[in-house]
């Protein structure tokens, strides 16, 4: 059994992430030079030559504008590298084959949660953080989670406390037009995470939900895999808000708003924690990918959120299926013969 083909639960809304930006590159464009080094990455410290300016000066470097691409510190000076879901609510639950818009938790809200103090057992007073520097790799983006909700405060059907990273993986196209706009490169990708949770940092949990019980007792259990990918993401502020903000200093995060989707289902001791077992399948047209399983029952379950890219059909921004032309699959059983010449 895996993620795909055992029961789950479906949510889809919004995320923001507030990451700080201007870090991300070693250098940024001051008086005609496109590449001045401000950072020296291998030390974490300022490159000699910006050692000799006042914060206040760097500052200023920094928030100048840049054309029609923000500032030479990119869009987010001043984030707080908080990730949240914005209204993601639980759209359907069930098993491969019977997965329904109704039960005991669809509507319930999905919420990722930051870690707790780990001296004083207080907390948490913030989300969850994304950082852009993974030591494994250079094109990691990595969330350090403490945790995961299901229910609002007053109401809460699923309580869980454990520390774990989640790494994105699948980094690809999902919309294919228009190549720039006002935004980051990063507008065109999705990225997608997973986390696995021991069933003994279970908090609390509904006891009466069918919905929850089908995970948490499921047969081998060991834990709940939760699967997500963003996508759609761009800053809440133009290139022109974010200057003029900078201008009268205010000095706004801008953090990067998008879509989320995700599922949580059982985990089992066979599986990886933080990627999803199965074949993989890759589009040919725009080198996305998705995961098939073939479970013990003879269903054949296909992760598909990132394969099909989109296209955006109207002024808004607002984005449609790219039309790739007809999407054949065929399934050949493995004792299957080859036909004789």
């Amino acid at each position: 059994m895996s993620i795909l083909n055992g029961p789950r639960l479906n949510f889809w809304g919004g995320i923001r992430t507030d990451v700080s930006l201007p870090n991300n590159s070693p250098t940024i464009p001051v008086e005609g030079n496109d590449e001045w080094p401000i950072f020296d990455l291998t030390t974490s410290t300022l490159a000699p030559g910006a050692q000799s300016y006042t914060d206040d000066q760097l500052n200023g470097m920094i928030n100048a504008p840049n054309g029609d691409y923000y500032t030479a510190g990119g869009w987010n000076h001043y984030g707080q590298h908080v990730v949240d879901m914005q209204n993601a609510l639980i759209s359907s639950q069930g098993y491969p084959g019977s997965i329904n818009t109704t039960g005991d938790q669809v509507g319930q809200p999905v919420y990722l949660l930051g870690s707790v103090d780990p001296v004083t057992g207080q907390g948490p007073v913030s989300g969850p953080m994304m950082v852009d520097l993974d030591p494994t790799a250079s094109t990691t983006t990595q969330i350090f989670v403490g945790g995961l909700q299901i229910g609002g405060n007053d109401n809460i059907q699923l309580l869980i406390r454990a520390n774990a990273v989640c790494s994105s993986l699948d980094v690809k196209k999902r919309v294919l037009e228009p190549p720039k706009m006002d935004g980051p490169p990063s507008f065109r990708f999705s990225g997608t995470f997973q986390l696995t949770f021991a069933l003994s940092s279970i908090v609390s949990w509904n006891q009466n939900s069918s919905g929850l019980k089908s995970i948490i007792q499921a047969p081998g259990a060991t834990g709940i895999v939760l699967r997500f990918v963003m996508f759609e993401m761009c800053p809440a502020m133009t290139t022109e808000q974010l200057d003029a903000d900078y201008a009268a200093g205010k000095y706004t995060p801008n953090p990067s708003i998008g879509r989320v989707i995700g599922t949580l289902a059982p985990a089992f001791a066979d599986e990886p924690l933080n990627c999803l077992p199965g074949r993989q399948l890759v589009n040919q047209c725009s080198n996305s990918t998705a995961y098939a399983d073939l479970g013990e029952s003879g269903i054949l379950s296909i992760d598909m959120v990132n394969i099909i890219p989109k296209k955006p059909s109207g002024p808004t921004g607002t984005t449609s299926p790219a039309l790739l032309g007809p999407t054949r699959i065929t399934v050949l059983s493995p004792l299957l013969r080859a036909p004789p010449p």
